[in-house]
């Protein structure tokens, strides 16, 4: 895995890339100024065909809801 690789295109960086797959805990989901951050993120991704796992707090109430979703995502 590499950690904090650089979005394509401003300032951003992800959390962490694994085989070219961009992983982003958004922990301050419902603030406003992080949301947007949040929406560019995910637009960025979208527009340069980058594989986006957004993990949310959420997602952590268990590890083998994390684990659903990340196998989900990657398709295996």
């Amino acid at each position: 895995h590499e950690k904090e690789p650089h979005y394509p295109e401003g300032n951003f960086r992800a959390d962490f890339a694994v085989n070219g797959v961009f992983i982003e805990y958004f922990g301050l989901k419902g603030n406003p100024d992080y949301d947007a951050k949040m929406r560019s993120k995910q637009k960025l991704c979208k527009k340069h065909g980058i594989k986006l796992i957004s993990v949310y707090p959420s997602d952590l109430v268990s590890s083998k809801r994390l684990e659903t979703k990340v196998l989900t995502a990657l398709s295996l």
